[in-house]
């Protein structure tokens, strides 16, 4: 890995541990390349990380695919709101979605925290 890449993996990882800090509560934060390749996450114990990151391309595609057959756009972010709790993926660029899955919290102020992330992470992602 060059100097480069190590030190944009280094903020990457310590832009998602504050998101995780803030949020509180999480179940998992994944930075996942569109193909289902997980770039980094971090997850509690309980959950299989690569069941996860299948299953997420897999919701991310049928989405996408959805998405462009009813509007011809591709989807910005997507939303599952469940009484146990809610998962959010949302676009950081055009080759990966941040992902968060959370128990029961304010869905409105975890999604702004996600758009916050995204955002700073495209960011990242862009100076490279």
């Amino acid at each position: 890995m060059t100097a480069d890449a190590y030190r944009l993996m280094t903020d990457v990882e310590k832009l998602l541990e504050e998101f995780d800090e803030r949020a509180g509560g999480l179940v998992a934060v994944v930075l996942l390349m569109k193909t289902g390749l997980p770039v980094t996450a971090r997850v509690r114990a309980h959950v299989d990380e690569t069941f996860l990151s299948a299953s997420l391309a897999t919701l991310l595609n049928v989405a996408v695919n959805l998405s462009d057959k009813l509007f011809t756009l591709t989807p910005a972010r997507i939303i599952l709101d469940t009484e146990g709790g809610s998962l959010i993926l949302h676009g950081v660029n055009d080759d990966m979605v941040l992902v968060a899955v959370f128990k029961r919290q304010h869905l409105g102020a975890i999604l702004l925290l996600v758009e916050q992330t995204a955002k700073q992470l495209s960011q990242l992602f862009q100076s490279t």
